[in-house]
């Protein structure tokens, strides 16, 4: 145990070192936003709302996109570093312990927000909240294990894409339920379970982690 704490320390002091400014930044423009939804009556639900459709016409939901993309935001190209840069000066180490204690520090990047969403927020509907939560998780998963193979600003852009193409789309999976306006409690159980199916698909992904070139600064 001695020595996955000494390697946790290891992890939480380089992650750290490259995100602190943006995770100030962006969990104090998260607290401005919801605490002014505060102020104004808004509810959770008003908060994370997303699109407002008037027949077919709809406005891009800016504040609901800027909320869903912050843990990733904050991550940035963290992990690639920690895993492709980092991990070789601890080379004793399992890189499957590695990689979970690397995750591990990673979820403080959407915990952090997320307490904030929910103490701050009125009403909190939290069926929708545990959804919102699930879905936030895995994508910040996905995004985490896959920029150690893809540059992390070229996932940034498709997660961007596939949010905006969700507010074009009234049935996009699973990505509507990030919308309360959108949101079908009926879908919480199937949403969970593919949330669960993807996460799988990420953890299968670790294999591949082993065929990486570590002496490759560049990544």
């Amino acid at each position: 145990m001695r020595k996955e704490r000494l390697i946790f320390r290891y992890i939480s002091q380089r992650y750290w070192a490259t995100t602190r400014t943006r995770f100030i930044l962006i969990v104090a423009v998260d607290l401005l936003v919801i605490g002014l939804a505060r102020v104004q009556g808004q509810t959770f639900a008003a908060v994370f709302r997303g699109v407002v459709q008037v027949g077919r016409t709809f406005d891009l939901p800016l504040t609901w996109l800027f909320l869903v993309l912050s843990p990733t935001l904050i991550v940035g190209a963290s992990m690639r570093q920690l895993i492709r840069r980092d991990y070789p000066r601890v080379f004793r180490s399992s890189l499957t312990c590695y990689v979970a204690l690397s995750m591990l520090v990673l979820s403080s990047s959407l915990l952090v927000p997320f307490g904030l969403w929910v103490t701050v927020s009125v009403a909190v509907d939290w069926q929708f909240a545990l959804v919102l939560f699930a879905v936030s998780a895995t994508l910040l998963g996905a995004f985490a294990v896959g920029q150690c193979f893809v540059a992390a600003h070229w996932l940034q852009s498709g997660l961007l894409v596939l949010l905006a193409a969700t507010a074009g789309w009234n049935r996009m999976p699973v990505l509507s339920q990030l919308m309360a306006s959108r949101f079908s409690p009926e879908l919480t159980v199937p949403t969970l379970l593919i949330c669960l199916g993807v996460m799988g698909v990420v953890a299968l992904l670790f294999r591949a982690l082993y065929r990486i070139d570590f002496n490759d600064e560049k990544g």
